[in-house]
């Protein structure tokens, strides 16, 4: 129970901790991470995202339980918040996860002001895992409804990771 207590507090502080546009770090001091993403975003949304400060989590699954592989990286462009995040229900360790709609195991959250879309198809590739490093490539399709019957869709293409584990367990 404490581990999940743990997990939830941390991934509730994901949208506090944000990733530098290209005109430096949100954070005074610098950033707080060291990690990066990359991908191109295309559809009804349009994008080329680069983060430099972006982080990852390693938990291993006990009990039955999966345990999960999680990177994510938030930008700001002008008065727009952008974020990846990936999720991978998985004890961690290298290998090529796919994306499905309803998620089964794996899940990738493209969001514009707190506005997501979720993937419908893809996968995520996890080249390195260790305790102090996730790194990798990704690609999805996403959508969200923006009325009934009507789709927002984006294109996510040349993504790479490669970000420091902030909480391992």
């Amino acid at each position: 129970m404490r581990r999940w207590l743990v997990l939830l507090a941390l991934l509730g502080s994901t949208m506090i901790i944000g990733c530098g546009d290209d005109d430096g770090p949100n954070d005074p001091a610098g950033p707080v991470h060291d990690g990066t993403i990359d991908a191109t975003i295309a559809g009804d949304l349009d994008l080329d995202f680069h983060c430099t400060t972006a982080y990852g989590l390693s938990v291993q699954g006990e009990g039955g339980a999966p345990g999960l592989m999680q990177i994510q990286g938030i930008i700001t462009q002008g008065p727009d918040e952008y974020m990846i995040d990936i999720q991978v229900y998985h004890d961690p360790e290298p290998g090529l996860y796919g994306f499905v709609f309803p998620p089964d195991g794996a899940v990738a959250s493209i969001a514009k002001n707190n506005v997501a879309s979720m993937s419908n198809s893809g996968s995520v590739t996890f080249t390195e895992v260790s305790s102090d490093r996730l790194a990798g490539t990704f690609s999805c399709t996403a959508f969200h409804m923006v009325g009934v019957g009507v789709e927002f869709n984006i294109e996510v293409t040349d993504g790479t990771f490669d970000v420091p584990v902030i909480y391992e367990e």
